[in-house]
């Protein structure tokens, strides 16, 4: 039997994104209808809703790649299987997703933290534990360290008793930087970058900006330190020194999340939801907003002022 829920939808013409009330069908054989908690606001949204991935996609559909929520007793991650992307995603009070995109959050762990465990959370294990393979001889350095990869990040490699240091371009966060535990790098360019953070020392950089901080952090790692690259919120270009990175045995490793599988995402999932119910991760949920307001919030241009994920309280409307 069909049923009327509120969501928000990827519609056409213009790809404008319209929160609305949409008929959704009953699960098929090898779905679920889960009812939404949470849902997480990713960069991988925005290109959706640009049409720079899944353009071909059919529309009307709902966005959303990943969220929390309650099937009867239990709480579950719901990422994965094409959901958000070539199909109906969590933007939505009700979703129906294949079987296979569930994940069972953990006893105690925060549901708002958790909605966020498949792609921020997942990608920081990935490039501190995996990548990094960061320990308490490392020192450290997050470049963007107040957004939600970056705080996780930042919480995981202070978990292994590193030495961390977190850049942010806004003084006014420096803050939110030194209350994690982690030593503050104020640089609103990757000119004051060098300078500011010259000195630490680092082994370690991971770097979501890209563009010119990607150079400035190759120039500021330690012999036979390692670049982790996961982003290019700055720019997708960049320009390095070769002969200064090989003669110092620097390394540089990328990660990129869509390329894993079915099975390695879940395991990611798991991974980070383990970090998340052990403490060694935090994801900081800096903005939580209503299905109503995601149009606005994901205005181009629009400026972030929160710390950490911004998350859609799908009960709030």
């Amino acid at each position: 039997m069909a049923e009327t829920v509120l969501a928000a939808r990827l519609t056409g013409p213009g790809r404008v994104l319209r929160v609305e009330e949409t008929e959704q069908g009953p699960p098929a054989a090898d779905e679920v209808a889960i009812d939404m908690l949470y849902a997480s606001v990713n960069p991988l949204d925005t290109y959706v809703l640009a049409g720079q991935v899944a353009g071909e996609a059919p529309v009307p559909r709902t966005l959303g790649v990943e969220g929390v929520g309650r099937l009867g007793d239990d709480l579950f991650v719901v990422h994965g299987h094409g959901v958000g992307l070539s199909r109906d995603g969590t933007w939505s009070r009700r979703a129906v997703v294949p079987s296979g995109s569930l994940v069972r959050v953990p006893a105690g762990v925060d549901p708002a933290q958790a909605a966020c465990a498949a792609v921020c959370g997942r990608t920081a294990i990935r490039v501190v534990y995996e990548l990094a393979e960061v320990t308490a001889e490392d020192r450290v350095l997050v470049l963007g360290a107040t957004g939600g990869v970056g705080t996780a990040a930042t919480s995981l490699a202070l978990s292994t008793g590193a030495a961390v240091w977190g850049q942010t371009g806004d003084p006014d966060k420096a803050e939110a930087v030194t209350g994690m535990g982690a030593g503050a790098v104020i640089a609103r360019s990757p000119e004051e970058l060098v300078a500011a953070a010259g000195g630490l020392g680092a082994n370690v950089v991971l770097d979501p900006l890209g563009g010119n901080y990607t150079s400035a952090a190759a120039h500021l790692l330690a012999p036979y330190g390692i670049l982790v690259l996961y982003g290019a919120s700055s720019a997708a270009q960049s320009r390095i020194d070769v002969r200064s990175f090989y003669r110092r045995n620097l390394r540089a490793l990328g990660y990129g999340g869509v390329m894993e599988g079915h099975d390695e995402v879940r395991s990611g999932i798991r991974d980070a939801l383990r970090a998340l119910a052990e403490g060694s991760m935090r994801i900081p949920v800096g903005d939580r907003v209503s299905l109503s307001d995601l149009p606005a919030v994901l205005e181009p241009g629009r400026r972030r002022g929160a710390i950490g994920k911004t998350v859609v309280d799908v009960g709030l409307g």
